[in-house]
């Protein structure tokens, strides 16, 4: 009997134990995005990327998260999250449910885009989210479609749509 006193005992002080402790309970994954003002860009052009954290079920959550670029392609713009760090470096670190990144096309080429993240939070709930799922997407950079024009500068058929030029050319 002296027993089952002493592990009853116990079990109660455990169970008070983990009641006045904060217990975080994690939900399934959450989810990064990408998504670009445009997949094809000529060199010279600004592309916005667009970063988003979503829960299992797409509700909005928050996150921190790491995006990286191809430096040899595009430049760093600007960052619309407040507190970012990085940019011209290839990555930008910024904590947010949806972070907008400008970036400038600067060479020719594929330019590979990926975010990923951590500390992923249901907005709504506050629920942690066990892992947040990575995201990529390509964008290619061209050379544009100006015309390179006539290489005949001699003025030699220039005329007058109305009246006479004086003197003759």
């Amino acid at each position: 009997m002296k027993k089952f006193k002493i592990v009853a005992f116990l079990a109660a002080l455990l169970l008070l134990i983990q009641t006045g402790m904060p217990m975080q309970v994690f939900a399934a994954d959450g989810n990064l995005s990408i998504a670009v003002s445009a997949r094809t860009v000529n060199v010279g052009d600004t592309v916005t990327v667009t970063l988003s954290a979503t829960g299992p079920n797409n509700e909005k959550a928050t996150a921190d998260m790491e995006f990286t670029y191809n430096t040899g392609t595009f430049s760093f713009e600007s960052c619309g999250a407040p507190g970012y760090t990085g940019g011209a470096g290839g990555t930008v670190k910024a904590s947010g449910g949806m972070v907008t990144v400008k970036l400038k096309a600067i060479a020719e080429g594929d330019c590979g885009l990926k975010v990923t993240g951590s500390n992923g939070k249901i907005k709504a709930s506050g629920e942690g989210l066990s892992k947040m799922v990575a995201a990529g997407v390509v964008i290619q950079a061209g050379a544009g479609t100006a015309s390179a024009g006539s290489g005949d500068n001699s003025l030699s058929a220039l005329s007058l749509s109305a009246g006479e030029l004086s003197p003759t050319f």
